[in-house]
C-alpha cells in the first residue's frame, strides 16, 4: 500500500496572519487509504496560495474526521515549501479519514484553509456477552454487552465496547431489541419468561464500522422469579441429580456414582442393549436437541470426558458428536472427534460451524463396535456457542508508528504471530483477516496452526485447522479455519498462524508492522505442518488473526 496518494482539495479560506489577511488552499494526501484501527497513516499538507505559490506561514493540525466531530492529531509547523508531515492515527472504525486543517496564529483563530481524504478503519471482531437480572413483576431484564479488541476514542484506548443493536431470541422467536455497549451503558430490556428453562441468543449488528457477532445463554426462571443464567447450553452436564435431557440408543442408561469423576459424584452409564453402535444422546427418548435454533456461521463446542465402563470396551471407539438437523428433522452435517477407550478418564472435545439459522443442534457420546458386554461412562458432557477471543491481543494493541500492510502468501509455507490466552478455553477456529486479490485468477489454500510457545519461538504443534480454499478476487474480510478436533489451550503464550499450499500468491493477510512480531518459515504443504516449527526467519509483519473459542 506504500505510496497511494489521495488528495482532497478545500475551498478557499481565510489565514490571519496579524492584520494581514491572505488566501489559502490546501491539500493533503495519505500514504494508504486502509489501517488497522490504532494505527496510522503519513499524511502530507501543502498550503498555498490562490495562485499556487508555497505559504510558509503557520501549522497544520491533522486530526481524524469522525462520523460525529473530529479528532485532534498532532500539529505541525509548515516549512519554507509550505509542507507539513505528520503520522495521524486512525481511532476510530467510525471515521471518514483524515483532514488538514491550516492555521495562523492561535488554531481557530482567523479563517484557514482545509482538506479532508478518505480512509478506511476495518473492521474488529467483538465479543457478545448475555446477562439477565432477576425478574420484575412483569418480567426478566436482560441485555448484551459488547467488548472489541482495542478500539480507540480521542483521549485513550477503550477496549471493551462497540455500539449496536442486539436482537434477543427464543427459538425462532424475536424477544425484544436494543442497544448494546458495556459497563454503564447497557440497555436492559423488560421481557416475560415464565417460570423454566429457557435458551436466548443475541444477535449484535454494529451502528459503525465493528463486526456482527452472535451469542446464547441459557437462563433459569425460579417460581418466585429469580432468574439465573449461564454459557453452559447442556442443561444436566454432570447427572448429579438425575438422568434430564438424555436419553439412550442401542442400549440403556444407568446414573451411578463413581470415585475420581471428573465433575462431581455421579456419572451416566451406558450399556450396550442391541446392535453395534449404542449412545448416550440429547435427542432421544423425548430429549431435545441443545440448541434449540443455531446462528449461521457461529462455532459451537462440545466436550465429553469418557472412560470404558467393562473390560470388554476397552480398546473400542468412543466418539463425540455435534449433530445439525433442520426443523423438520432432516441432516444436514454431523462433526466427530473419537478415542480409544481406557479405563482412565478421557477428555474429548468437538468444534462445528452451523450452516444455516434456526437448525437444531444435538451432542451424543457413543461407541462403535459394540458387543455383549460393552459399556462406557461419560460426565460433564458440555455444549457452548464459541465466540472471538478478545484479550488484547498482539496484532492490535499498536502504537502511533505502526500502520497495515497487504503481505501475499507464498507456497508451502508458515507464519505465525504470537497471543496470549489468558485461561483455558477450548479453540474452535482461527479467524484471518485475509482476500484474494494478490492474482487475477486461480486458488489458494490455507489452514490455520496452532504452536506452543518455546522460550519466546514457535514449538510444538498443538492444532491446525481444516484446510479452506481462497479464490482469486475475494474481497478483505475475516477468514474461519474451524478446528474440528477442538483443542484446550491451557493459560498461556502460543503462536497461531497460516499454512499456505502449493499455490502462492493469490491470498493476502493483512498485518500491521510491529518490528519482531512475526516467525516464517519453508514447509510443505502436502503432508501437513510439521510436529515442531523448526529453525524460522524473523519478520515485523505481525498478523491480524483472532483465535475462536468458548
Amino acid at each position: 500500500m506504500a505510496g497511494i496518494a489521495l488528495t482532497g482539495l478545500s475551498a478557499p479560506a481565510t489565514s490571519a496572519s496579524g492584520s494581514d489577511e491572505v488566501q489559502t488552499r490546501v491539500t493533503v494526501s495519505v500514504d494508504r487509504t486502509t489501517v488497522t484501527e490504532g494505527g496510522s497513516v503519513r499524511a502530507t499538507a501543502k498550503v498555498t496560495t490562490l495562485d499556487g505559490k508555497p505559504y510558509t506561514e503557520g501549522a497544520v493540525q491533522f486530526g481524524q474526521v469522525l462520523i460525529r466531530g473530529w479528532c485532534d492529531g498532532p500539529s505541525v509547523p509548515v516549512d519554507g515549501r509550505g509542507v507539513a508531515t505528520a503520522l495521524v492515527p486512525l481511532i476510530s472504525p467510525t471515521g471518514g479519514g483524515v483532514e488538514a486543517q491550516h492555521y495562523v496564529g492561535e488554531i481557530g483563530e482567523g479563517g484557514r484553509g482545509y482538506a479532508d481524504v478518505d480512509v478506511a478503519a476495518i473492521d474488529l471482531p467483538v465479543r457478545l456477552q448475555l446477562n439477565a437480572t432477576d425478574a420484575y413483576p412483569s418480567g426478566q431484564l436482560i441485555y448484551g454487552a459488547t467488548s472489541a479488541q482495542q478500539h480507540y476514542n480521542c483521549v485513550d484506548s477503550d477496549d471493551d465496547w462497540a455500539y449496536g443493536t442486539v436482537d434477543f431470541y427464543r427459538g425462532g422467536t424475536l424477544l425484544a431489541s436494543g442497544w448494546s455497549a458495556a459497563d454503564d451503558r447497557e440497555d436492559w430490556l423488560e421481557v416475560q419468561l415464565p417460570a423454566g428453562r429457557h435458551q436466548v441468543r443475541g444477535v449484535f449488528t454494529p451502528t459503525w464500522g465493528w463486526s456482527t457477532a452472535t451469542a446464547t445463554m441459557d437462563v433459569s426462571v425460579a417460581v418466585d422469579g429469580t432468574t439465573t443464567t449461564s454459557d453452559e447450553l447442556v442443561r444436566n452436564p454432570s447427572f448429579e441429580s438425575d438422568l434430564a435431557g438424555w436419553g439412550a440408543h442401542g442400549g440403556t442408561l444407568t446414573r451411578v456414582t463413581r470415585a475420581g469423576a471428573p465433575d462431581g459424584a455421579a456419572v451416566v452409564r451406558a450399556s450396550r442393549g442391541s446392535g453395534t453402535v449404542f449412545s448416550v444422546s440429547d435427542t432421544r427418548q423425548g430429549a431435545a436437541p441443545t440448541v434449540s435454533a443455531t446462528t449461521r456461521g457461529a462455532t459451537y463446542v462440545a466436550s465429553a470426558h469418557v472412560a470404558a465402563a467393562t473390560s470388554a470396551s476397552v480398546g473400542r471407539t468412543a466418539t463425540l458428536i455435534l449433530r445439525e438437523r433442520t426443523p423438520a428433522g432432516s441432516l444436514v452435517k454431523e462433526t466427530k472427534v473419537p478415542v480409544k477407550l481406557t479405563t482412565g478418564w478421557q477428555r474429548l472435545a468437538v468444534a462445528a460451524q452451523a450452516t444455516a439459522t434456526g437448525n437444531d443442534l444435538g451432542v451424543r457420546v457413543e461407541q462403535s463396535g459394540a458387543a455383549a458386554g460393552h459399556a462406557f461412562f461419560a460426565d460433564a458432557i458440555s455444549l457452548e456457542h464459541a465466540t472471538t477471543h478478545v484479550a488484547d491481543p498482539h496484532t492490535v494493541v499498536t502504537s502511533e508508528l505502526t500502520h497495515s500492510v497487504w503481505t501475499g502468501l507464498s507456497a508451502n509455507a508458515k507464519r505465525v504471530s504470537l497471543e496470549q490466552v489468558p485461561v483455558g478455553r477450548d479453540l474452535g477456529s482461527i479467524t484471518a483477516y485475509v482476500d484474494g486479490l494478490g492474482a487475477s485468477s486461480g486458488s489458494q489454500v490455507l489452514r490455520g496452526v496452532v504452536y506452543a510457545d518455546a522460550g519466546g519461538a514457535p514449538g510444538r504443534l498443538v492444532a491446525s485447522s481444516e484446510p479452506v480454499t481462497v479464490r482469486a478476487g475475494r474481497p478483505a474480510g475475516p477468514l474461519d479455519l474451524p478446528v474440528t478436533k477442538a483443542l484446550r489451550l491451557t493459560e498461556g503464550r502460543y503462536w497461531v498462524g497460516l499454512h499456505s499450499g502449493t499455490t502462492g500468491g493469490v491470498a493476502r493477510y493483512l498485518s500491521q508492522v510491529v518490528p519482531g512480531t512475526l516467525r516464517t518459515n519453508s514447509d510443505a504443504y502436502s503432508d501437513g505442518a510439521t510436529a515442531t516449527f523448526g529453525a524460522s526467519t524473523v519478520d515485523g509483519k505481525d498478523m491480524l488473526l483472532w483465535p475462536v473459542v468458548s
